[in-house]
């Protein structure tokens, strides 16, 4: 929402409606004041318009979950839901991990030490369902694997 637009087309309203009632009644820029009816008029229309655009900016903000001030927990886990998420899941989305090489490929003779590393904050896909997830470790920073041959 463009509300800086909306702000600059209601001050050109406001002075076109100023200019208007100054030419009708001949009366001069300091005639409208508060004490004036018709300025008191204009300046409570400006005051209620001031309040609205401060209202609807501050709505606006708590939906946009990209500003990195918005830390309302509450509007963030309802657009969650909006946009078909579950905000609790992710406590129960725990799982494992199998890592199978393509067939030719001897691992174990070409990595140095014969272990893997895994990242802490890794993205991986899962290729039945294609979502990517995020490993995460709890804090620890990367896990190590040693590589061994199949013993089946």
């Amino acid at each position: 929402m463009d509300t800086k637009f909306i702000e600059v087309k209601f001050q050109e309203l406001k002075d076109d409606v100023s200019s208007f009632i100054k030419n009708i009644y001949n009366k001069s820029a300091n005639a409208l004041s508060a004490a004036d009816p018709y300025g008191h008029i204009l300046q409570v229309t400006e005051m209620i318009f001031s309040s609205t655009m401060l209202y609807i900016k501050n709505i606006a903000s708590q939906f946009d979950i990209n500003n990195p001030n918005n830390n309302n927990a509450k509007m963030i886990n309802a657009l969650a839901r909006v946009g078909g998420y579950s905000p609790g899941r992710a406590i129960s989305a725990t799982g494992g991990i199998s890592l199978q090489l393509r067939p030719g490929i001897n691992i174990i003779d070409e990595v140095p030490g014969g272990e893997i590393i895994i990242q802490n904050g890794l993205q991986i896909t899962n290729k039945t369902n294609n979502l990517s997830y995020y490993i995460d470790f709890g804090g620890i920073n990367e896990v190590k694997f040693l590589l061994e041959h199949n013993k089946k």
